[in-house]
């Protein structure tokens, strides 16, 4: 399961989000963390492009690459630190610090993801566009 999250977390850093979407469960509970116009839980992996990965695509000049920090796994879960990083359409740097915990049903699909973030920085950032220094907690 480890490499196949890696694989797709790979893929999406080149901008080819198709690989995490085809480990999506038909009916995947997606939720991410916070207050923020991306927040919230999603079902479905229609849900998860056109309220998530769209939008957020549209914020952003270049693809979000995530650098895995640690993964550790143990049952049917597999946690994920990781730092993302692109460039926004304002052209100023997007960086962030990410905790994905997911979830795998029988199948070997994806049940269950839960996307920790920092969201004040992210709001800031993607949607006020303030300067800000992120949090770096694994520094």
């Amino acid at each position: 399961m480890k490499d196949r999250i890696r694989a797709a977390f790979r893929d999406f850093g080149r901008g080819e989000p198709g690989t995490l979407v085809a480990l999506l469960a038909p009916d995947v509970a997606y939720t991410v963390i916070g207050t923020t116009a991306l927040s919230g839980t999603l079902h479905g992996p229609d849900q998860v492009l056109t309220r998530l990965l769209r939008p957020l695509a549209a914020a952003l000049a270049t693809p979000l690459a995530l650098e895995i920090v640690s993964t550790t796994a143990e049952g049917d879960r597999v946690v994920v630190e990781a730092r993302g990083r692109a460039t926004l359409v304002s052209g100023a740097p997007y960086d962030n610090t990410y905790c994905f915990v997911f979830r795998f049903n029988d199948a070997g699909q994806i049940q269950y993801l839960t996307e920790h973030w920092n969201t004040w920085h992210a709001y800031r950032q993607l949607f006020n566009n303030f300067e800000v220094e992120p949090a770096h907690p694994l520094d």
